[in-house]
């Protein structure tokens, strides 16, 4: 089941302006994971809703470079395209201490 906004856990990555906290969900998803810090954070900010273009470029990532390491996260995490992504995300990195 997907985290609500209200949830109690929700709030363990959220940042004080109840933003997703980037830095902690990436860091959380590299030890839940086993993913690279770069794919993580990569994977944080899809699941913060920016899409492969607008997080690589933030990263300063080339967009072929972004689309490959998004393959390997999908592939790591066991999921297909962004909405599960954001779920797999969302429920799994908000329940590490």
């Amino acid at each position: 089941m997907p985290l609500e906004p209200g949830d109690p856990d929700a709030a363990l990555l959220l940042s004080a302006e109840g933003e997703l906290d980037l830095a902690r969900a990436a860091r959380r998803l590299a030890v839940l994971h086993g993913l690279p810090p770069r794919e993580a954070q990569l994977a944080a900010a899809m699941a913060a809703g920016q899409s492969i273009a607008e997080a690589g470029a933030a990263m300063g990532l080339t967009l072929e470079t972004a689309r490959n390491y998004s393959k390997r996260i999908y592939a790591r995490l066991g999921v297909s395209g962004q909405p599960a992504l954001c779920a797999k995300v969302w429920r799994g990195v908000a329940m590490l201490p």
